[in-house]
């Protein structure tokens, strides 16, 4: 049979005397075959105490260990002793009898062992929390400075770091995990499986209350990526739209002979119209950068009528769901049809139909048909262009 003992404060008085007396005539009569005793360093021992504790481990080499641990480890250990002592409190039936007749309960120096290391692996969690953390608010504190003096962020660079960010608070609650169970094992109680991961439920929501400032950051480094992945989307798609914008402008104005007001209104509406291609802020601003690429880059493989979703996939990528009227689609189908050469009238046109229509219609044939069109409607194809016809376009004038 093993025994541990608990010291939360000073050794001393006849209380304490008294005891290790009689853990002495325990380990001697082998009652008890191992007795750990822990106390809190820095506690007073008093030197009557002092004295039996060192006729323990004179005369019990192999039978008793005086274990001194930190007062931080100690308020850590005691404070779980009290949680689950209180079964209630984390509603588990049964725990609070189960620790009162099992924390005395025998432990060998195998379980004492795993009790020493989880706390010194506690030791070095806590260091690597503390250097991720300072990693996460160096990377808020460069996006901030470099906002202020409106300097560009190296998107790419910046995403990668924040991967490897997120990887490494992964992996730091996963090594969380397994040593909290560790600990709670190694303390002796023995609970059920429900009722310990009860436990560390409680302890891991507690952890993650206590770091909730990292995973803010964290959220706002995502977010400073994403928004820089939309410029450099919206930077290319917009230096398209403007050639189609020249060529539909120089279309326009070659319709008209002489200058004049009609010629001057109608150049600017074409110049209105192809700026309404163009992609701003405002209007990527919240959008899922996953959802747009599935749109642009995927095929539509099916419709569910019932929630209005299409199903795009990539290949080597999970299949992704998006709603019929999601704005990630609307900009995805014109970014598309603005990179496969279509005119600003037929690209208008298209989002015109699309956004009006009750049901949607088989985006895979259209998206078959716009790959066949891409041979024969490339932007240099002027006799096409000259038959471009708009909403805004007046009549032919010879003026």
């Amino acid at each position: 049979m093993q025994a541990i003992e608990e010291k939360s404060g000073e050794i001393r008085g006849v209380k304490d005397e008294d005891q290790l007396e009689r853990d002495y005539e325990l380990l001697r009569d082998g009652k008890v075959d191992h007795l750990l005793l822990r106390s809190v360093a820095g506690e007073r021992i008093s030197p009557s105490a002092q004295k039996l504790i060192d006729n323990l481990k004179r005369d019990f080499p192999n039978s008793f260990t005086h274990q001194i641990v930190s007062r931080a480890d100690a308020r850590e250990i005691w404070a779980l002793g009290r949680q689950l002592e209180r079964g209630q409190q984390l509603e588990l039936p049964g725990v609070a009898e189960k620790a009162r007749e099992q924390v005395r309960e025998q432990r060998g120096r195998g379980r004492d062992q795993v009790f020493v290391k989880a706390l010194e692996a506690r030791k070095e969690l806590a260091g690597q929390r503390d250097h991720h953390s300072a990693q996460v608010r160096e990377q808020v504190q460069q996006i901030a400075e470099r906002a202020e003096a409106g300097e560009p962020i190296d998107t790419e660079a910046l995403a990668k770091k924040h991967e490897q960010l997120i990887k490494k608070l992964d992996k730091i609650r996963e090594a969380e995990r397994k040593n909290e169970r560790t600990l709670l094992r190694s303390l002796g109680i023995q609970l059920s499986e429900e009722q310990l991961r009860t436990v560390e439920q409680v302890k891991e929501e507690q952890r993650e209350l206590r770091r909730r400032d990292v995973v803010t950051d964290l959220e706002l480094i995502g977010r400073e990526v994403e928004r820089g992945r939309w410029r450099e989307i919206s930077n290319e798609h917009n230096a398209r739209v403007r050639e189609l914008g020249v060529e539909h402008v120089r279309a326009v104005e070659q319709r008209f002979v002489r200058a004049g007001p009609e010629r001057d209104l109608a150049i600017e509406q074409a110049r209105r119209r192809a700026e309404r291609l163009l992609f701003t802020p405002d209007k990527t601003a919240g959008l899922d950068l996953d959802r747009f690429h599935a749109v642009r880059d995927g095929r539509d493989t099916g419709y569910d009528p019932q929630n209005r979703t299409h199903t795009y996939r990539r290949p080597d990528m999970p299949a992704v769901q998006v709603e019929h009227d999601a704005r990630e689609r609307r900009l995805a189908r014109i970014a598309r049809d603005v990179e496969h050469g279509l005119s600003v009238d037929q690209i208008l046109t298209r989002d015109v139909m699309e956004v009006s229509a009750a049901e949607p219609g088989i985006e895979a044939a259209r998206a078959d048909a716009i790959h066949r069109a891409t041979t024969s409607q490339r932007r240099h194809r002027q006799p096409e262009r000259d038959r471009e016809r708009g909403i805004d376009r007046g009549p032919e004038r010879s003026c």
